[in-house]
């Protein structure tokens, strides 16, 4: 399957934009921030907070499931308790704001300690979903995916 990048914006009007960014290079991507902020658009990074909240958003939905997050600082004992956490509320045995409780040393709009995170689909053949931090994002059918985070996105940027 061909795997397809793209790159969040917030557009004015404070709407989300999906700009492709397969063909887009390492030495040209700065060059290609430059000409879309020349486009009125302003970078979409995801904080910590933004990114629970979306990873919250995501556990809501019964057939999906992340399968990776990545911390900037490689603490594997970290990303299992998140795991466990987020499993825990999937699971019921936890609310949400028992989840925010527990993460809220992370919960913090100005910090970017989750680096990645994969998703993927329990239903149909979509491959998976990959984000980043710098609002980059990766998956194998824009169809399905590209709906589903910026649905699940706006829920979570509220």
């Amino acid at each position: 399957m061909k795997k397809y990048r793209y790159k969040i914006f917030i557009n004015p009007n404070l709407d989300f934009e999906l700009v492709p960014i397969n063909q887009v290079t390492d030495l040209d991507y700065y060059a290609f921030l430059k000409k879309e902020k020349e486009k009125n658009l302003t970078q979409f990074l995801f904080t910590s907070k933004l990114t629970i909240n979306l990873l919250v958003q995501f556990m809501k939905e019964e057939f999906l499931r992340i399968t990776q997050i990545e911390l900037y600082d490689k603490d594997e004992n970290m990303s299992e308790k998140i795991f466990e956490i987020l499993n825990n509320y999937k699971n019921k045995n936890i609310s949400e704001n028992q989840l925010h409780n527990e993460l809220d040393y992370l919960e913090d709009d100005y910090s970017i300690d989750i680096k990645k995170v994969k998703v993927i689909s329990d239903v149909g053949n979509h491959g998976s979903l990959t984000f980043y931090v710098n609002g980059i994002f990766e998956n194998m059918d824009p169809d399905y995916w590209n709906k589903l985070l910026i649905s699940n996105l706006e829920t979570a940027w509220k």
